[in-house]
């Protein structure tokens, strides 16, 4: 005969109907749990001969599972996947750079080739030109990550600590996108005497924002969702491009500056106004907002005070009535030859 053996009520669940059954085995041991391999497990039957050799089987792999879900509660900003340490996130924000450096030098190659009103243009034109194509691939590269990066369960369920894999990656991304912006922006004073108030002030907070996200790895959630605003970027150049191809009263730019207007409506200023909605939601969640870095939320709350109140708006009048002012001298034409119908 064997006798029977009961583990304590803090190391299985097997026995103690008094625990719920979805409860992890070891999870409320930190006396097991904790203890590094399975060293514990001959001193803690060695005088009991009626433990089978399933049951320590069973015990060694629950251990091991413990012992996995304690490591992954610990992991650290380095440790995101094949972005695994800081120095191969650097790279990262290093690639992104040239990537876009090479999507520059690869337009105006592309563009001199098959396109003769770029070959008309001004150098400045001409470099503006290929900034707008570096702005559109990103404009479809960020908001498609930082979606993938909201379907995380986890930054939903935690939007101060919480960050994955993707949303790294996504950080560093976007902080070379905003290194190459910004150093084409000294580029273009420097050469031409270009001076942008709004897009500077947009490129300068990007860059430090993001940084600040980055080596914080705090609102991660806010950053990425920031980003989905990006998706208005193709719109912009093509619509500057049309203008620039004598195509800027044609039905085409129209239809591209509609297309603008309605996805800035949707992903810029709708958009705002549903991150506000998150932002007051965790500060109402017992000022669970005002847990993270001190650095990264005073970015995050400028930015998004100023992409609501000043940036967007602004930039949603200048491209509605370059719309309104386009489409009245569509309605001037159609008089016109209506009119030299009739005579």
């Amino acid at each position: 005969t064997s006798t029977t053996f009961c583990l304590p009520h803090w190391c299985t669940n097997r026995r103690c109907p008094a625990r719920p059954s979805n409860t992890p085995f070891l999870a409320t041991s930190p006396p097991l749990a904790t203890m590094s391999g399975v060293e514990i497990l001959p001193s803690l039957f060695r005088d009991n001969s009626a433990v089978d050799e399933a049951m320590l089987l069973r015990l060694r792999e629950d251990m091991a599972s413990v012992k996995e879900m304690h490591h992954n509660s610990t992991i650290t900003p380095w440790d995101s996947g094949a972005l695994s340490s800081l120095n191969a996130q650097c790279l990262a924000v290093a690639l992104t750079f040239w990537s876009c450096v090479m999507i520059y030098a690869m337009s105006d190659s592309v563009s001199n080739a098959f396109c003769k009103p770029y070959r008309g243009l001004g150098i400045k034109d001409q470099r503006r030109w290929n900034i707008g194509v570096v702005r559109a691939v990103f404009g479809i590269i960020l908001p498609y990550f930082a979606f993938a990066a909201l379907g995380s369960d986890e930054l939903r369920t935690d939007k101060v600590f919480e960050f994955t894999p993707t949303s790294v990656m996504v950080m560093c991304v976007t902080v070379g996108f905003f290194v190459f912006e910004n150093a084409n922006i000294y580029f273009m004073y420097h050469k031409h005497r270009i001076v942008e108030p709004p897009l500077i002030a947009h490129h300068l907070l990007g860059l430090v924002t993001y940084m600040a996200f980055w080596f914080s790895h705090h609102y991660h959630f806010f950053a990425v969702h920031c980003l989905m605003e990006e998706a208005s970027a193709p719109f912009t150049t093509l619509g500057w491009m049309l203008t620039k191809c004598g195509r800027g009263t044609s039905r085409l730019w129209l239809v591209n500056q509609v297309a603008l207007l309605t996805v800035w409506v949707v992903l810029r200023i709708a958009w705002d106004g549903f991150m506000w909605y998150h932002i007051g939601a965790t500060v109402l969640d017992g000022g669970h907002m005002f847990a993270g870095s001190a650095l990264p939320l005073s970015l995050c709350l400028i930015g998004a005070s100023v992409l609501a109140v000043y940036l967007n708006p602004f930039w949603f009048r200048m491209k509605y009535r370059q719309a309104t002012r386009m489409l009245d001298l569509l309605n001037a034409e159609q008089r016109r030859a209506a009119a030299a119908k009739l005579e």
